[in-house]
């Protein structure tokens, strides 16, 4: 198991140093945003983010994980770009516009400067993690790697200086938009390496309609994670209120971060699986490995999750994030949930089967909604965390199941799992 886990760190050690760089910074802008502002305000841009995040998922249509899948199997990196490069800028701007509409109809109350500065943010975050794939199906996360680290020094120097000069919502968001915009336009000049001519990216119209129509399923399936994970937010605004989404966001962004170490082992994983998706046999073995190596994983963090870090929470963020200190022990029992749930739905991509996982999150978002609808009324703010312990379990149980029938179907295995 040792060796097997130094297979996948020594490729896999820039995805942990891009996502603990990621998540370290989002974790300080917002520890900042949340100690200087006001709970209400810090709610209002917590809902917008959560928003166009939504918004932002619907038109990504599981591009980057097509991208990734591609760019593994491809040696001809122009055709993989010219098949998702204008469709993915399409998409983007469609999403600008259904973005702005959405808030100037449904949420007027909020200011309009912090809904038009993160939906831009939020246009450029969407397409980075777009590009960042290009490199992922490559190998290359070394390059995403100093594009996140440059990007976040600027963030942080931005928001660090706003914070000791003058504390303002609005340069804090303009800091998000400007580290954002660079982080684009720096993959976007990398790309050369590949021969990727990005001048000739309207050449991709012509398979416009055959990608869209591949990538249907994924897209669908993708909407309805980033869902599942962003609705909470908005329903506790509108049933509860931005201070209960204070508390909320705050107790699920730590629990969040546990999705670090799992994302180290899966991003070449992923890459493993594509490779060797016509061997059942290696594909079977190395679902194994990665199962004890999740569930192992899982029952530590759980323990740290539910015994430590509340007390830690309350320390750096304060008093006045108490309620979001005992929310985080009752989140931490998704945690074992979450890891097998991504296992299992990197599998199911790797292999091509994205009707399988498109039926089992739609099953979880309808789930997810309907039971925070009702546990929220009844539990208050505990609703929306039974509601997403609930899920992560709806979800793991369709997938593994479908995980199941893949390899009783497409191999001839006898009890103990070998042809």
């Amino acid at each position: 198991m040792f060796e097997f886990v130094k297979s996948l760190l020594k490729p896999g050690k820039y995805f942990l140093f891009i996502n603990v760089i990621d998540r370290a910074a989002s974790f300080l802008v917002f520890l900042i945003l949340a100690k200087s502002l006001s709970p209400f305000i810090y709610g209002q841009i917590v809902t917008v983010f959560a928003a166009t995040s939504i918004v932002a998922a619907v038109f990504d249509f599981g591009l980057p994980i097509y991208i990734q899948r591609q760019s593994a199997q491809s040696d001809n990196m122009q055709v993989v770009f010219l098949q998702t490069g204008l469709l993915k800028l399409l998409l983007s701007f469609v999403y600008l516009i259904v973005s702005l509409s959405i808030f100037l109809f449904f949420f007027k109350s909020i200011d309009w400067y912090v809904i038009s500065i993160i939906t831009g943010t939020v246009f450029f975050v969407s397409i980075g993690n777009s590009l960042q794939f290009y490199y992922h199906g490559k190998d290359n996360s070394r390059q995403v790697f100093i594009s996140t680290l440059v990007t976040k020094v600027i963030l942080l120097v931005i928001v660090s200086i706003t914070f000791i000069v003058y504390p303002n919502e609005y340069l804090f968001l303009s800091g998000y938009f400007v580290a954002n915009a660079f982080f684009v336009i720096h993959l976007l000049l990398r790309l050369k390496i590949y021969r990727i001519v990005i001048s000739e990216i309207t050449k991709g119209r012509d398979l416009l309609k055959s990608t869209f129509k591949t990538i249907l399923p994924l897209g669908f399936a993708s909407i309805f994670n980033i869902l599942y994970d962003r609705i909470d937010v908005v329903l506790l605004s509108l049933l509860l209120n931005f201070n209960k989404v204070a508390q909320y966001n705050v107790a699920y962004m730590i629990y969040k971060l546990s999705v670090i170490l799992f994302s180290v082992f899966f991003y070449p994983a992923f890459n493993r699986l594509i490779r060797i998706n016509n061997d059942k046999v290696k594909l079977l073995t190395l679902l194994r490995k990665l199962s004890l190596l999740i569930i192992v994983s899982s029952l530590f963090l759980t323990i740290i999750f539910y015994f430590v870090v509340p007390g830690i929470l309350v320390k750096v963020f304060g008093n006045k994030y108490v309620e979001a200190s005992e929310l985080l022990p009752v989140l931490s029992i998704a945690i074992i949930l979450i890891g097998l749930n991504n296992l299992t739905g990197i599998f199911l991509n790797a292999v091509g089967k994205f009707k399988d996982n498109f039926w089992a999150t739609l099953t979880g978002i309808i789930f997810n909604i309907l039971s925070n609808i009702i546990l929220i009324k009844r539990f208050d703010v505990y609703g929306a965390v039974y509601s997403t312990i609930l899920t992560e379990g709806i979800i793991l149980t369709l997938t593994f199941f479908s995980v199941y029938k893949f390899f009783r179907t497409k191999t001839n295995l006898d009890k103990n799992g070998y042809v």
